[in-house]
């Protein structure tokens, strides 16, 4: 987390996935203070982030009729985009992923057959992360992403936990804070 959002942003943790969330974490810049998350360091599985930082409020949701803190109208910024996929062979998507000229911040197994890639966005508004997604979305869908995944409000697994119904680790495969639309597998030939 501290790695992924920016001081003074904060992210929504579960362990329910049906809930609005048990813990919200916020950046702490050089004073980091995990203590938050105690509860999710031995013991509890299925632990999920939403994908962008939210005020940690909650607010009315139209589109379901209650109060809500992990919807649109939460998010603070726009900032990823989560893409997985169920479909297609693991080392086939993986070696699309480092070849796909997308700023990846991570990318990371669900613990069972999905991988989840972090994309960063950093768009302006919503209007502006679907006009995005849109222009990706095909190709994304064609080369075997979940498209039901590509919404601008996701959870998404945490790594380093692990999965309940597996007992496998949601494990971290690749992790770049700062990233640009140069294909991983370019990354170092480039510096």
């Amino acid at each position: 987390m501290h790695k992924l959002f920016e001081p003074g942003e904060k992210v929504l943790i579960f362990s329910v996935y049906e809930s609005q969330g048990q813990v919200i974490y916020e950046h702490g810049g050089t004073k980091e203070d995990f203590t938050c998350l105690d509860e999710f360091r031995e013991g509890c599985n299925n632990i999920w982030f939403l994908n962008q930082p939210i005020d940690g409020e909650y607010h009315l949701n139209p589109r379901e009729g209650k109060d809500s803190r992990r919807s649109e109208e939460s998010v603070t910024s726009w900032r990823y985009m989560v893409i997985e996929s169920d479909k297609a062979p693991e080392h086939l998507w993986l070696r699309m992923l480092v070849q796909a000229p997308l700023p990846i911040a991570a990318i990371y197994t669900s613990g069972k057959r999905s991988i989840h890639t972090l994309v960063r966005v950093d768009a302006e508004s919503k209007g502006a992360w679907d006009k995005f997604r849109d222009s990706i979305e095909i190709d994304l869908v064609t080369l075997g992403a979940d498209r039901s995944s590509l919404t601008a409000v996701r959870l998404t697994r945490l790594p380093g936990c692990r999965r309940g119904d597996t007992g496998q680790l949601q494990r971290l495969l690749y992790l770049n804070p700062e990233p640009t639309d140069t294909p991983i597998y370019q990354e170092e030939t480039n510096k």
